[in-house]
């Protein structure tokens, strides 16, 4: 995936968040949850259920997002076992770079 996709997936997510009220019509807010559930895997979060976090924690995914692309830049090498197993699919050698 190329940064510019990622820069993409990043700005339309947290634009997500951002336009996100308490008083956002149920319509509003279930296309502003398909956004954030469309993009949670690439931005370091993989449970996201509107129905089962507070407000207050969904607009809290921000600094979790800022977080996890910070760690990410740092060469951060934990990966979740979905993510792995999808890169050894996509490039088998992906695994030699990690010490064991």
């Amino acid at each position: 995936m190329t940064d510019e996709k990622i820069s993409e997936i990043y700005s339309e997510t947290i634009t997500a968040i951002r336009e996100l009220r308490m008083d956002s019509s149920d319509e509003e807010k279930e296309e502003l949850y398909k956004i954030i559930n469309k993009n949670k895997n690439y931005l370091g979060f993989d449970n996201f259920e509107a129905e089962m976090i507070s407000y207050w924690k969904i607009k809290d995914l921000e600094l979790e997002i800022h977080k996890n692309i910070r760690m990410a830049s740092q060469g951060s090498n934990s990966i979740s076992l979905k993510d792995l197993q999808e890169k050894l699919e996509e490039e088998p050698t992906f695994i030699e770079q990690f010490n064991f």
